[in-house]
């Protein structure tokens, strides 16, 4: 029975701890494109497409404490985040990203 509540506690703190980094990621994508003026370029806002969502699902799952979220937003960050290594690696001059996915619009 201890057992069960120690595990509802972790889960609990991961969704919150989920749901923060979602929240401060989204926050600060805001705060540079509204505030500080930057415009974001075509994969910036496909990844902000995958990440905005995050808050509210994650949002909700945290307040009813609902652990099977993950069905809904694992495919959502391994998606945004595929689509971030590979905005890096544009970045960074890696000639992988056109070879590979020449669909990948170049900033």
């Amino acid at each position: 029975m201890e057992e069960r509540k120690n595990d509802a506690d972790k889960s609990g703190l991961l969704l919150y701890g989920a749901w923060f980094v979602s929240l401060i990621a989204t926050l600060g994508s805001l705060y540079f494109s509204e505030i500080r003026g930057f415009i974001p370029c075509d994969l910036c806002w496909i990844q902000q497409i995958f990440m905005y969502p995050l808050v509210l699902v994650l949002g909700i799952a945290t307040f009813r404490n609902d652990v099977k979220a993950a069905i809904y937003v694992l495919p959502l960050s391994l998606i945004g985040g595929t689509i971030s290594i590979l905005h890096y690696l544009q970045q960074e001059g890696s000639n992988l990203v056109s070879v590979a996915f020449p669909a990948v619009p170049s900033i």
